[in-house]
């Protein structure tokens, strides 16, 4: 998937559109990591890093997921004012993930009902 304009925009219009936005939150609600534990080590990995692994990948996941919801809101994509609100409180979260621990299934369920709002919000509009 492309994921970059294909224009350069003039500083006063978003960097991208609604539908970019609605295909990339569907694209990383789809490639949200599910699986909290490390896979096991095989021959050539040890178990530290299948751990520094996955939570490399769900850290990259949850920092681009949240960049990309601040982006839409100031884009103007995500301009209902309810929504909007409840993505800047989301965008408070202090994630496990970002202090050095595993990643909490509420956090990930959390993540994934931000998503389906955010998703619902750009269908409909």
């Amino acid at each position: 998937m492309n994921m970059n304009p294909e224009k350069p925009k003039a500083n006063n219009e978003p960097a991208f559109d609604k539908k970019f936005y609605e295909n990339r939150f569907s694209l990383l609600k789809k490639e949200l990591p599910e699986n909290l534990t490390p896979a096991e080590p095989d021959a050539d990995t040890s178990a530290a890093e299948e751990k520094y692994k996955l939570y490399k990948r769900q850290g990259d996941f949850i920092a681009a997921i949240m960049h990309d919801l601040e982006r839409a809101v100031q884009d103007k994509i995500i301009a209902d004012d309810n929504l909007k609100q409840k993505v800047e409180e989301f965008l408070k979260s202090k994630f496990s993930i970002f202090t050095g621990q595993p990643t909490k299934r509420e956090e990930i369920d959390k993540i994934k009902a931000m998503l389906d709002e955010v998703i619902e919000h750009l269908e409909k509009n």
